[in-house]
């Protein structure tokens, strides 16, 4: 989701959204963390969560693309490739959660071979790709391996596969995520 992205445009605003993140999260949990403590009979669940949680405080940093009307979200299961448009809201910079979403059948070959290639370099069964496209080229902003959302899976009525060489939509009403992460992972094995 797109809640805490900033459009960052000085190293002030840095450091302040930085500091602005950390309070937040810090403070939630730290919450948590005292009703483990003096809530919950084993303590060693308390220090496994306070290891967990404590020690690392994340945040990405993108380079901002000028004059994107949208971005893709691919999800790639062994062959199959699932993908969803998403535009910008008006006065946003912001493709992730703006609910402007679209599922397209008809793409460039150039989109879908960037998305398999990208897929393939990670050597990985299945992955969460955000692509932009920018002056006849594309680039890769955002990739997960695990734990990334479905909705492009779930809510699409197909994917996209090549056979002998070609690039085809196949419809497909009712994509079921447990059997598409099945069958990447077994190809991914085998």
């Amino acid at each position: 989701g797109s809640k805490y992205v900033e459009l960052i445009k000085s190293k002030f605003e840095l450091v302040w959204s930085y500091i602005k993140m950390k309070g937040i999260l810090h403070f939630a949990l730290y919450e948590l963390l005292l009703i483990r403590k003096f809530f919950l009979v084993n303590t060693s669940d308390y220090q496994e969560y306070k290891r967990y949680h404590f020690p690392r405080m994340r945040f990405v940093l993108q380079e901002f693309v000028e004059g994107l009307a949208y971005d893709y979200k691919a999800l790639v299961f062994g062959e199959k490739i699932f993908l969803l448009k998403r535009s910008i809201r008006k006065d946003d910079f912001r493709a992730s959660g703006s609910g402007k979403f679209e599922f397209v059948s008809e793409v460039s070959d150039g989109l879908l071979e960037y998305i398999y290639s990208t897929y393939k370099s990670f050597n990985c069964p299945c992955v969460s790709l955000d692509i932009v496209e920018c002056k006849d080229n594309f680039g890769l902003i955002e990739f997960q391996f695990l734990h990334f959302g479905p909705y492009t899976l779930q809510k699409s009525d197909g994917y996209f596969v090549k056979h002998d060489g070609v690039w085809k939509y196949n419809q497909s009403p009712e994509s079921i995520l447990e059997e598409e992460f099945s069958s990447s992972y077994l190809s991914y094995i085998l």
